[in-house]
Order: C-alpha cells, then structure tokens, then sequence
C-alpha cells in the first residue's frame, strides 16, 4: 500500500506506530525496511505489525511503500 492509502487506513490522531526493528541493505541502491507496531491510542491495543520499505536509487526519487 502506498504512504497516502496507510495514514488514510491508520490515521496518525488514532494510531501511533512503534519501531521494532529496522533492516538496511542494498548495494547500486538504498534499501530501509523499518517494522512497526501499529497502536490504537484509545486502547493501548497493538492492532497490527507493518513493515516500511524504503528505496532510494541514485539520482532519483525516493520508494515508499508499506506491507
């Protein structure tokens, strides 16, 4: 899912996220995978486990995208 369709599904006054781990790779390019638990502020409830992926390519535009 894109960056706008994940804070449209968990939107930050409702939600917090929580870093659990981060993964850095790549070798022509930039790779960032970030893991996060999703917590419903009302609840204190973890409500999901998503993971962020970041590619950066040299001379271009950075890659969001969430799972």
């Amino acid at each position: 899912m894109t960056e706008s369709e994940f804070y449209k599904k968990y939107p930050t006054k409702d939600f917090e996220l929580n870093r659990v781990h981060i993964k850095e790779g790549g070798f022509q390019d930039s790779i960032e995978e970030i893991t996060y638990d999703v917590v419903d502020k009302h609840s204190d409830k973890v409500v999901a486990r998503i993971k962020r992926t970041e590619v950066t390519n040299r001379g271009s535009e950075s890659t969001i995208f969430w799972e």
